[in-house]
């Protein structure tokens, strides 16, 4: 499971990172055919300069889409990811628009600098949608069993019909029908088991055969919201 989790991680920050540099090539292109030939006219540059300018622009894009989890591909919802990478592209092309202001000493054109952000924005919203379908085929929603009491299970449902990316519940079993008939379940084609609303001495049971099987376990309601996000 623990495998299973870093490679996870690992295709996620790869789809993050295909992202990402497409967002720079753009602005590479862009500074060095549209914004460049405005700035050597005041300012002398080698390609060391040009390196420089782009790696900065690479940091700030890097932190900014870190920080408001544009990078979490697979784990938000694709338009949360989507909004969250538009955002930070956004603020460092504002960024990016006063440094090239200070260069040439006027504030420069907004023309290259919009159709610039609309590729890059064409760019993102088509990558993401293309990451998820990636993600979704590599990594299938968990198939889940979920165990109940006598409560009403609606609620648990919806949860996780919130999510569906994530969680599809294939079969609900009442707590009555039966230990042994719902550890011979258990071992079925599942993902995971989640407990709903049952006494301490059926939980106990449930999770010490669900340890010994190495079979993923959910408490309801202590399912980590982060899960559902």
């Amino acid at each position: 499971m623990k495998k299973l989790e870093t490679f996870k991680r690992l295709i996620v920050l790869l789809m993050a990172g295909v992202s990402l540099l497409g967002q720079i090539g753009i602005y590479a292109y862009y500074w060095y055919i549209h914004f460049f030939p405005s700035v050597k006219v005041l300012l002398p540059f080698w390609m060391k300069g040009h390196w420089l300018i782009v790696a900065v622009y690479a940091v700030l894009l890097f932190c900014f889409s870190h920080m408001y989890g544009g990078m979490r591909l697979g784990y938000k919802k694709v338009a949360e990811v989507t909004f969250s990478q538009v955002f930070s592209t956004i603020i460092v092309g504002g960024i990016t628009y006063a440094q090239l202001s200070l260069m040439v000493m006027q504030l420069y054109s907004v023309v290259d600098f919009s159709s610039m952000l609309v590729l890059q924005v064409v760019w993102i919203v088509c990558w993401t949608a293309v990451a998820d379908y990636i993600y979704k085929h590599v990594f299938p929603a968990r198939r889940l069993l979920l165990i109940h009491g006598d409560r009403p299970i609606q609620i648990i449902l919806d949860k996780f019909a919130s999510r569906k990316d994530k969680f599809t519940v294939k079969k609900c079993m009442h707590i009555g029908e039966g230990m042994d008939a719902i550890r011979a379940e258990a071992l079925g084609e599942y993902d995971a088991v989640v407990i709903w609303d049952i006494d301490d001495n059926d939980r106990n049971q449930i999770m010490k055969f669900c340890y010994g099987q190495s079979i993923r376990m959910y408490i309801m309601p202590k399912i980590p919201d982060v899960i559902m996000k």
